[in-house]
């Protein structure tokens, strides 16, 4: 699915809670799919955040188009320079290529680029989505601009590099405004976490 929000709405806050509720999950946490709700049916998937600001800037200057290939590998690159790290990623990428049950969030559409680099990111997130896997699922996150620029009817005279070519569209859903009251609880919870996982309050 695609959540749509404007600025400061909570589309990364929710895409990174549900990454650490699947992550706490696969550690063995009873009480962490819990927390995703009743309509979660898809048990302790394994949790693949892309920040895709990042993902945007490994691309090609001149690609053409966006693969899946280029998606694949960005979630296979070391996550931290250390050697432990290192193998970690690759025992990660090995386990991505095998068949099973994974969820993807993709953050800030908005974020990667100008138009054309935006659509080859969709394009490499489109072409992923379509050969991951019956089991896999996916939350692209964005602001609403830059998906209605990506999905609206195209010109004759518009720039093909800077149209999406894409094949499928997920369901979008846009998130409503926070009230001052759902604010003021929102921060309660943020900072009742920190605390409890041992955060100060510059972390």
């Amino acid at each position: 699915m695609v959540l749509l929000g404007r600025p400061g709405s909570g589309k990364s806050t929710l895409s990174t809670y549900l990454a650490l509720s699947l992550a706490e999950a696969a550690l063995g946490d009873t009480t962490a799919l819990q927390r995703l709700g009743k309509r979660w049916k898809h048990g302790p998937l394994l949790p693949l955040p892309v920040t895709l600001r990042e993902f945007a800037a490994t691309l090609p200057a001149d690609l053409d188009r966006g693969p899946r290939q280029t998606s694949l590998g960005f979630h296979c690159r070391p996550i931290s320079p250390t050697a432990d790290a290192g193998r970690a990623s690759g025992r990660l990428c090995v386990k991505w290529r095998k068949p099973g049950a994974r969820c993807s969030c993709w953050t800030a559409v908005d974020e990667a680029g100008d138009e054309t680099r935006r659509a080859r990111v969709l394009e490499a997130v489109d072409d992923f989505t379509r050969h991951a896997g019956a089991k896999c699922r996916f939350l692209l996150t964005s602001r609403p601009y830059a998906w209605d620029d990506a999905t609206a009817p195209v010109p004759e005279a518009a720039s093909k590099e800077q149209t999406p070519q894409l094949h499928t569209l997920p369901p979008a859903y846009r998130l409503a405004d926070f009230e001052p009251d759902q604010i003021r609880e929102f921060i309660q919870h943020v900072v009742s976490r920190h605390r409890r996982i041992g955060l100060d309050r510059d972390g």
